[in-house]
């Protein structure tokens, strides 16, 4: 059960951080300073690399969803001027 919260805390510190470098990182050098144990920073990291696509599936829905919208401007106005062109 412990590792399951640990590797929960990497994902949360990653999706947060937005960066699993910076998030494993931070791990190693709890590491050593003795502050975390070896076992702890292997889920931690492990959940730092799950992170990573977590965020990069939310940075996709986003980009998706702004494709869409700039698609539907762009033939907003193609239509618009192909009928003051026309004139």
């Amino acid at each position: 059960m412990v590792e399951c919260k640990t590797l929960l805390i990497g994902v949360l510190a990653t999706v947060l951080v937005q960066s699993s470098s910076t998030t494993t990182s931070i791990i190693i050098a709890l590491v050593g300073s003795n502050e975390l144990s070896v076992k702890m920073a292997v889920y931690m990291v492990m959940g730092a690399n799950i992170g990573t696509s977590v965020t990069n599936t939310i940075v996709a829905m986003g980009r998706g969803l702004h494709s869409l919208t700039s698609k539907l401007k762009l033939r907003t106005f193609g239509t618009h001027r192909s009928r003051w062109s026309s004139t």
